[in-house]
Parts: structure tokens; C-alpha cells; sequence
């Protein structure tokens, strides 16, 4: 998808990678945001409770777990650790099949990510798939190297992530 966008005027890649202004979260009558639905399959769109919601993606005690997602890669591709790290419960864990590491809590998982986010490679970050899961969802993305690496991510009752699993994708 980043291919055929390269040959794009600017403007249209940056729309591609900028995260959306808070005017356009509603951007249909189901509530989700337009690259919601364009990044989930057709039938996971359908089985969607339409719903009107912020930006972010808890609103009381629903959330959306793909909006999660989204907020997780825009934070990491901007760098905002902090951002990052209030996405995830304080009892978070983090198994990365690519680096042997296996991590708890907060502090362990800032310690994680801070370098990463720091020293990024051009296309970090970059969604190649994404779906809904029996557990959560799972990714394919670019890895702060430029890797392809699959990530799932399983959330608790309030909309923080509980758990990710990383392996590098073939």
C-alpha cells in the first residue's frame, strides 16, 4: 500500500501515516473512523456494534479493540512513549519472541520500548494487516528496525492491554 502511495502527491502519504484530528472520529453514522473499517476484514466491520465514540478508544465501559491498536502504532511511530505506556494495564505483560524477552508491569515494559522509540527506522511502524481475534487482535506490522514482525495484543474489561506476543513474520 506504501508503494503505490509513494508515487502520491505528499499530501496523500501524509494522510496516510498523520494521526486524525479529533473532527474527524466520527466520520460516518456507525462511529468508527473511516480507516477503521478499512483496516478490518468486511465481516469483522459487520460484527461491530455501531457505536459513537472519542477519538481515543474507551468510552465507559466499552472500548474498541482495534482503535486501541491504532492509537498503540500512531503512538509508536510519533514516539510518545507516554502515550504508549497508558495504553497498557499496569499489570502488563510483554513476551517478544524476536529479542527472547519476557516482561511485567509498566516501568519493565517503558524500559522496553524507550530505545526503540528513540532510534526508529523511516517505515517503523508501518501496518501491513490487521484482525479481530478470538483473544484480541493480531498485527503484522514494521518493528522499529523495519522488520516484519506479527504482534497480538490481548485487553482487559477496562481497554488496556493485558498482554502482547511478538514473532517475527515470514
Amino acid at each position: 500500500m506504501l508503494g503505490r502511495a509513494a508515487g502520491r502527491d505528499q499530501r496523500a502519504v501524509t494522510t496516510l501515516v498523520a494521526p486524525k484530528p479529533k473532527s474527524l472520529a466520527l466520520s460516518n453514522k456507525t462511529g468508527r473512523r473511516s480507516s477503521d473499517s478499512a483496516l478490518a476484514s468486511p465481516s469483522t466491520a459487520l460484527a461491530a456494534k455501531p457505536k459513537a465514540r472519542n477519538l481515543m478508544s474507551v468510552l465507559q465501559d466499552e472500548f474498541d479493540p482495534l482503535a486501541v491498536v491504532v492509537d498503540w502504532l500512531d503512538a509508536c511511530r510519533w514516539g510518545g512513549l507516554d502515550t504508549l505506556l497508558n495504553l497498557y494495564d499496569e499489570r502488563a505483560t510483554l513476551e517478544c519472541d524476536c529479542e527472547c524477552v519476557s516482561l511485567t508491569g509498566r516501568k519493565a515494559i517503558e524500559a522496553y520500548w524507550a530505545p526503540k522509540l528513540e532510534s526508529k527506522a523511516i517505515l517503523a511502524f508501518s501496518l501491513n494487516a490487521m484482525a479481530l481475534t478470538a483473544d484480541g487482535v493480531r498485527v503484522d506490522y514494521q518493528s522499529d528496525e523495519g522488520k516484519s514482525v506479527q504482534i497480538d495484543f490481548r485487553f482487559g474489561p477496562s481497554g488496556k492491554i493485558l498482554h502482547t506476543s511478538c514473532v517475527p513474520s515470514e
